[in-house]
């Protein structure tokens, strides 16, 4: 990551952005699909966001079963 002042903070990370309501012309479906996570929407691109809601759904429930026996 870089500051304003333009020096690198060297702390590791890299910082990606992304227009998830733009034109998604050449864009990999993999990553239509994340787009879609990101407006809420149904991932019904590519595999990687099915996957992701998934696992959502899959920690909800074990949360939601939690709640229950506490």
């Amino acid at each position: 990551m870089i500051s304003e002042e333009g020096d690198y903070l060297n702390d590791g990370t890299h910082t990606l952005i992304l227009n998830a309501s733009g034109d998604c012309e050449g864009v990999s479906d993999e990553l239509k699909g994340i787009f879609q996570l990101v407006l809420r929407q149904p991932a019904s691109f590519g595999q990687l966001g099915a996957q992701i809601m998934d696992k959502i759904d899959e920690i909800k429930l074990r949360q939601e079963g939690a709640s229950i026996w506490n």
